[in-house]
């Protein structure tokens, strides 16, 4: 019978800890739905956010090489499933103000352009796309809904490695692929992919608000055909938790 020593046997436990720890932390890093887990965690953690029963932002864009446009927004989600948008957009005497309701059951677009209004009842296909938009925490949703997510790629950039998953809805005709980084698993970037088109927005400036993280900065680049179509930044000036908004803004 061999005898150890107990120096001997005491590195012998602590490496079969080392091991089961590193298997244990790999398996939880390149499984999908882990990082989602971590992902929501760091920007606050699930009870932290399902209190968050009404978000307002107030948010600045501007368009790559049309600087003299000047574009305005609002966003109001409110629980359990409204949300109101307000883009403004000035150009030297022209405005152009987009308004966007929906009441939980109905959605209308609204175009109002000097002082002529359109108004057009989003419906079906394009309804359900769009309602993808009208949560304040859209990834928390689609995993409390039961979406599921697939890891597709690791990808190696110059400092971290970056976590490629496919959010796979069934009901959502684009392909959606998000971009998380490794050492803090915040999203970084969201690409949405038809045969026409790809849109990519970029995620910056995450910034603590009221226990929560948001990124107040974003990048948004439309690509049509394989060529850059637009490319617009925008900034969150204000931010508001838990404000009761009438239900009428929603109508």
């Amino acid at each position: 019978m061999k005898k150890y020593t107990p120096l001997l046997l005491i590195l012998i436990f602590l490496m079969s800890h080392v091991n089961l720890y590193a298997q244990k932390e790999k398996k939880n890093i390149l499984n999908a739905e882990s990082i989602i887990d971590n992902y929501i965690k760091s920007i606050g953690g699930i009870k932290k956010l399902q209190k968050v029963k009404s978000l307002q932002k107030k948010v600045s864009i501007e368009l790559k090489g049309l600087s003299s446009l000047k574009i305005n927004s609002e966003i109001i989600y409110q629980s359990p499933n409204l949300y109101y948008s307000y883009v403004n957009r000035e150009i030297a005497d022209l405005k152009q103000v987009y308004i966007t309701k929906y009441n939980g059951k109905n959605c209308t677009i609204s175009q109002i352009y000097n002082d002529n209004e359109t108004n057009t009842i989003i419906q079906e296909e394009l309804l359900k796309e769009k309602i993808q938009d009208f949560y304040p925490f859209p990834i928390l949703t689609q995993k409390l809904n039961g979406t599921k997510f697939e890891l597709k790629e690791i990808i190696q950039d110059e400092t971290q490695k970056i976590y490629k998953i496919l959010q796979n809805q069934a009901d959502i005709r684009d392909s959606i692929f998000l971009y998380f980084d490794s050492k803090e698993f915040l999203l970084r970037k969201k690409e949405k992919i038809n045969p026409n088109n790809t849109t990519i927005i970029e995620y910056y400036d995450y910034t603590e608000y009221d226990d929560i993280i948001f990124p107040f900065k974003e990048t948004k680049t439309i690509i049509i055909n394989g060529k850059n179509a637009q490319s617009s930044s925008s900034t969150i000036n204000q931010i508001t938790i838990n404000k009761k908004h009438a239900i009428d803004i929603f109508e």
